[in-house]
């Protein structure tokens, strides 16, 4: 009998939790500041509306590559849409440009 290890689990832990709530309130606002709807940001990242509407309410885990496919739609970099409590570097809004590291 094998147990599951963290990764396999399908309940969360409140970090993981907030965090997915954050991430999802970051691209909600990046998609209302941008004006689009969710039908519009789901033609143009490749995303289903259905998915975006469950990353919003932070019901749903998200991939780097698909991450990716939301900057690209919205023009902002990656570490935009990662709440600060992850990120080693101050978190940028898509109006700030991407972050350099010298």
């Amino acid at each position: 009998m094998s147990s599951l290890n963290k990764i396999d689990s399908p309940i969360r832990n409140q970090a993981e939790s907030e965090f997915l709530l954050k991430l999802g309130e970051r691209v909600k606002r990046m998609r209302t500041d941008a004006g689009l709807s969710r039908r519009k940001l789901a033609d143009t990242s490749g995303l289903s509306e259905r998915f975006i509407a469950q990353l919003e309410h932070g019901e749903a885990n998200i991939s780097v590559l698909r991450l990716c496919n939301l900057g690209k739609a919205l023009d902002a970099p990656v570490e935009a849409f990662l709440p600060p409590m992850f990120s080693k570097t101050p978190a940028r809004t898509a109006d700030e440009g991407p972050s350099r590291v010298a």
